[in-house]
């Protein structure tokens, strides 16, 4: 039997969002940030997150979280919950991010663990291309990322 597809709202995160937020990141990650991590990164003027809410609930069902520079937007972190997964909540944050591709930003830049084989495979089907190596960015012997690039074509840009 199918469910009903449910209305996700994006909507900027705000603090209140953020135990809910640690909920799906210790879900989601072997190593996941603490509440310091997450204030550690929201304290930068540049850096943002955005939620996916379930309309019908209420309910924060993922996130992203990101810093808006002045060429491109690195994407920082990013999960949804595992109960809501391969339900293109992931897909519609990416998305929301494209949104904020205007003017001199052409880029969202993200770094994929390399053990991390479902994000890599997720973030390609959205138009990423691994464009070059980082050096054990997770502080961890042994463990690289991939940098993944989403560009759109100059011509393209308002």
């Amino acid at each position: 039997m199918r469910t009903a597809a449910r209305s996700i709202h994006i909507r900027w995160l705000i603090r209140r969002d953020l135990d809910r937020v640690l909920q799906i990141e210790r879900a989601s990650f072997a190593a996941p940030w603490n509440i310091g991590d997450f204030y550690a990164v929201l304290k930068h003027r540049t850096v943002t997150g955005i939620v996916a809410e379930d309309a019908m609930s209420g309910l924060v069902v993922g996130y992203a979280v990101f810093d808006l520079r002045p060429d491109r937007i690195e994407l920082i972190n990013l999960a949804v919950t595992p109960d809501y997964r391969l339900r293109w909540i992931g897909t519609q944050l990416v998305r929301r991010l494209h949104d904020r591709l205007r003017g001199r930003r052409n880029l969202i830049r993200a770094r994929v663990s390399e053990r991390n084989l479902g994000a890599q495979l997720f973030f390609r089907a959205r138009g990423f291309v691994a464009t070059g190596i980082e050096r054990e960015p997770y502080g961890e012997p042994d463990h690289d990322a991939y940098v993944m690039d989403f560009t759109i074509p100059r011509r393209i840009c308002r």
